[in-house]
């Protein structure tokens, strides 16, 4: 079960590698680890060359137990922003700012389509 779970975040996390490419980021970085947790991607948003964007992907097959984006909780932004920062210290970047973003999908395995839904600078109102 867990050898499926890792290859279908895999996918997840390649299908919204091609989302934001087509969407003009740049991808700088994938599975970024530290002793706080893990980011699935990290990128360059177009148009915003000084804000990294910190991205999370969540990946479902059904919205049955809800939408991929609800499992991402309070804790799990805490961890996201301070991997963020790990990595902004890490890399020495000074001078450019981090947004923190979820990448959700929905994939329905029999339409063989996935729903895709971007959500900005999550966990502001925290």
């Amino acid at each position: 079960m867990i050898n499926y779970n890792k290859k279908f975040g895999a996918y997840g996390e390649e299908l919204a590698s091609k989302f934001l490419l087509k969407r003009g980021y740049t991808i700088i970085q994938k599975n970024f680890s530290s002793k706080y947790g893990e980011v699935d991607l990290i990128a360059i948003h177009p148009g915003e060359p000084d804000t990294i964007c910190c991205i999370e992907v969540k990946t479902r097959t059904t919205d049955e137990f809800g939408a991929p984006e609800e499992a991402i909780t309070r804790d799990k932004i805490k961890k996201l922003h301070d991997t963020a920062c790990s990595y902004f210290f890490q890399n020495r970047i000074e001078k450019k700012i981090f947004r923190l973003d979820v990448i959700a999908i929905t994939i329905n395995t029999y339409a063989k389509r996935a729903r895709i839904k971007h959500l900005k600078a999550i966990g502001e109102e925290w």
